[in-house]
């Protein structure tokens, strides 16, 4: 059997009202809904109604009630759903009973500008001493203790069956939800340079390797202050990996910090998946917040091969319009991960399913490979027509 999806955001279930919400997505097909129990910042256009249709989601806070004895030095506040309708996720959690449709916990590890500004100590460092302001270090104790106690509070509530962690990696730059400005050249390559961790758990887990990291640090600064000054003007815009490729050829320190960087996220994503197993419960990894394409979610610290074994699913979030582009994300993964360990995820945006015949394509192509669950990201953003396809989409799957 395979299990459709539905991404979704709890204030929207919430406007819609919570019977309402599942009685629709029953009507649909969908098997489970994924809802989040906290999020980072974003402005959002929920297109499919009249009312509250600009919005921004409430970061950085708990949507749920939680136990929060569990946190020790990091923790996460409560959010005003948690305030103002505090029965609603028990509500949610008895909907989805009724209605034999699943439920997981979409949560977020890292990606956190509150956690990442209120404390620089256990936020990423860049090779120039900066401080990232929207994403915590993934080698940092407190960030790793922070991310096992978020997961084991959920997990407590008993409301899901399954838990998804979201941004359990090394942010890259960007992306931090301010007007972000710069004229220096930021691709795939000066990206990766620029948000490499040299904090002090880094450093020391460096150490442990045999790892110089104060000397990688000071020549990837060099390197980054050299191309961005050179006389040889370089646009800005996207390479396709070949100067990365080459880095991790030539670069035997390079190599070792990144997987370095691949094992530490490894060996925290297999301490979270014992948690989560101790309760009976399911366990996925999300892809990279950068992850795409797939094949750079190395640059976060993400081992989509070990994620697979480690984790009862990875999730690959293949948000590109054309087939072909997919059918590549799709080769690339499979060749890494069995079908039976994967979510293939498909947005519900018009700019990359123009139509009902290739979002159905797109999902044939993830079954060929035995994909069997199939997310769909999100109901909230989705307009009106690509909310009517996912009935024929949920037809297809039982075909």
């Amino acid at each position: 059997m395979t299990e459709l999806v539905m991404f979704a955001y709890p204030w929207d279930i919430l406007e819609q009202g919570v019977e309402s919400f599942f009685d629709e997505m029953a009507a649909l097909g969908v098997n489970r809904i994924s809802v989040a129990t906290c999020y980072h910042s974003a402005d959002l256009i929920v297109p499919n109604r009249l009312k509250n249709v600009a919005t921004s989601a409430e970061a950085n806070v708990a949507h749920l009630p939680l136990n929060n004895d569990i946190f020790s030095d990091l923790s996460i506040p409560k959010g005003s759903l948690v305030k103002n309708h505090p029965s609603l996720f028990p509500e949610i959690h008895k909907a989805a009973r009724n209605h034999g449709i699943g439920l997981t916990a979409w949560t977020i590890a890292f990606h956190n500008s509150d956690l990442a500004k209120n404390n620089p100590d256990s936020a990423i460092e860049n090779c120039f001493g900066d401080k990232f302001s929207h994403g915590l270090c993934a080698t940092n104790p407190k960030s790793q203790a922070y991310a096992k106690q978020m997961v084991n509070a959920i997990c407590q509530t008993n409301f899901f069956d399954t838990v998804m962690v979201e941004s359990l990696s090394f942010l890259l730059y960007g992306h931090g939800h301010p007007h972000e400005l710069w004229a220096a050249r930021l691709d795939p390559f000066t990206r990766v340079l620029l948000s490499l961790c040299f904090c002090e758990s880094c450093l020391k887990e460096g150490k442990t390797k045999n790892i110089d990291g104060m000397q990688l640090k000071a020549r990837v600064a060099r390197e980054l202050n050299r191309t961005w000054n050179s006389n040889v003007s370089i646009e800005r815009g996207e390479d396709d990996g070949k100067e990365l490729a080459s880095r991790l050829v030539h670069d035997h320190e390079f190599t070792e910090w990144v997987r370095m960087r691949c094992n530490v996220v490894n060996k925290l994503a297999s301490e979270i998946t014992t948690i989560v197993h101790s309760y009976g419960f399911e366990f996925e990894i999300s892809a990279a917040v950068w992850g795409r394409p797939s094949s750079m979610n190395w640059a976060e610290g993400v081992d989509i091969k070990a994620s697979a074994q480690i984790a009862d699913r990875f999730v690959l979030e293949s948000y590109y319009p054309e087939i072909s582009e997919v059918a590549r994300e799709l080769d690339h993964v499979s060749s890494l991960a069995q079908g039976e360990k994967l979510m293939f995820v498909q947005t519900l945006w018009p700019e990359h399913n123009n139509s009902i015949d290739t979002l159905i394509k797109k999902i044939e192509m993830a079954r060929a490979m035995d994909i069997k669950w199939i997310g769909l990201y999100n109901y909230s953003m989705a307009t009106k027509p690509l909310l009517s396809w996912i009935k024929a989409v949920s037809r297809k799957l039982k075909d």
